[in-house]
């Protein structure tokens, strides 16, 4: 049921953060009953920067890579900001459909039929939201385009906050996070890092920086480092065990977390030119998960947060219970609960997709 109120409440929450503006992305595209959304902004000569909503990266590199002299940049640049109509309305869909752009780019999206909305526009450029659907679910009604239309002006504003926040210095992107973060560039030379991620490498206990280049330990931690970065630097999607790897300390202390993560056309780290591979560093003694975001990632109620954050810890099911004053069955209850809303079965792939979902960007 479409809640105006509690979606644009969300919306503007979600404005500084990551996690929660992808989740509300999702929302969106839920409520227009669409297959994937796509939100952009428009630079002048410099392009436009796409994000989207249930849709793979290279999709939306293709939109990007096509942006100029297309029909979605001639729409954001003359039509009617502020408003939302289904394509049809805005140009010759025959003409479209015949299109090589469509065969192109659009068709293989899944993008048959679309809902667009013109958020605003400005001296520098303009901005696009687009809910799209395949062939065979047809096209949107009357009543998607309403809710989109409600909603359209709260997401022109969020969209400029946006922007307002991410146009700081670039180096307050690495020290608002709480873990160390290295930035490489596609010779998986770093390229920047925050203070954390310094004080870890001026350790010297098991990890180093020669040149500038990351350098670990052990040769076999190092052939496993090597290959996460440059199948994170290349783009391809990363089996579990590179996307966080464990890399042991002389000093006998907790082994150093290590999560790799190819750069997603939705992140800020763009900001920082040449960017390619996030590496998170962590001190395996004092990582923590925040309460909030798990709750706020998977719609967890505060009791099934609390398990999970105790199975994370390496807790079992009984030990669970008592630590959270409840019988068995009830933890049982609320695992079950885990499970069915992270599309899990077993603890240990429970723990390994919250582990994984909260690390990402």
């Amino acid at each position: 049921m479409f809640n105006p109120e509690h979606l644009i409440q969300a919306l503007y929450h979600s404005v500084a953060a990551p996690h929660a503006w992808h989740q509300m992305l999702l929302r969106v595209t839920d409520m227009l009953h669409a297959d994937h959304l796509l939100l952009g902004q428009a630079k002048g000569r410099h392009g436009v920067h796409l994000i989207g909503a249930r849709v793979d990266n290279a999709h939306i590199g293709s939109v990007v890579d096509s942006w100029r002299g297309s029909p979605l940049q001639a729409l954001v640049g003359s039509g009617p900001a502020g408003q939302v109509f289904p394509d049809g309305a805005a140009m010759d869909r025959r003409a479209l459909i015949r299109s090589d752009y469509f065969q192109q780019v659009i068709r293989p999206m899944g993008g048959h039929y679309a809902l667009i909305g013109l958020p605003y526009r400005d001296r520098v450029g303009g901005s696009l939201v687009a809910a799209c659907r395949s062939q065979g679910r047809g096209a949107f009604g009357n009543q998607s385009q309403a809710h989109l239309q409600q909603l359209l002006p709260h997401l022109a504003t969020a969209m400029q906050l946006r922007e307002r926040l991410s146009s700081t210095d670039p180096q307050n992107l690495l020290e608002r996070c709480d873990r160390g973060v290295v930035l490489f560039d596609h010779q998986l030379h770093i390229l920047a890092m925050n203070q954390r991620a310094q004080r870890l490498l001026a350790q010297d206990d098991g990890l180093s920086i020669e040149g500038h280049r990351l350098t670990t330990i052990s040769s076999a931690s190092q052939r496993l480092l090597k290959s996460s970065l440059t199948s994170a630097a290349q783009g391809t999607e990363l089996v579990t065990a590179k996307l966080s790897l464990r890399v042991s300390r002389p000093s006998g202390l907790p082994p150093f977390t290590l999560r790799i993560q190819p750069l997603s056309h939705d992140s800020e780290w763009r900001l920082i030119p040449d960017t390619a591979v996030i590496l998170w560093l962590d001190a395996a003694d004092d990582y923590r998960i925040d309460h909030s975001l798990l709750a706020e990632l998977f719609d967890f109620t505060p009791r099934e947060t609390d398990l999970a954050l105790l199975l994370i810890d390496g807790h079992e099911l009984k030990r669970c219970a008592e630590l959270m004053s409840v019988g068995l069955e009830t933890a049982r209850t609320h695992l079950d609960a885990l499970f069915a809303k992270t599309g899990t079965r077993r603890q240990a792939q429970l723990v390994s997709v919250l582990l994984r979902s909260a690390w990402r960007l």
